[in-house]
């Protein structure tokens, strides 16, 4: 079961990177943001990171798919402390 996870973790980043890459212009404006550039950003890293995932699965490399399993677990709990504290500090509408 834990290697199922290793074989289709790459590819649901991938499908996540580019929901976060061509849906950047409305979550931009969810989050307040003056550019998509950040978002674009975030969207690139984790697209990096799934050909890496793949790259480790396809060499059979043991250990690092393990570092490299908890590198998508750490950038993916720092994305969402980032996303709450701007829903959570958003600017109120004055009407």
């Amino acid at each position: 079961m834990f290697e199922l996870l290793f074989y289709v973790l790459p590819s649901m980043i991938v499908i996540f990177a580019l929901y976060l890459f061509f849906f950047s212009q409305p979550l931009k404006k969810l989050l307040h943001l003056d550019s998509r550039k950040p978002i674009v950003l975030v969207a690139m890293t984790y697209f990096i990171l799934a050909f890496l995932g793949f790259i480790l699965i396809f060499f059979g490399f043991g250990i690092a798919r393990f570092i490299w399993l908890m590198a998508i677990i750490v950038l993916t709990a720092l994305i969402i402390w980032v996303v709450y504290q701007l829903l959570r500090n958003k600017p109120q509408d004055p009407s």
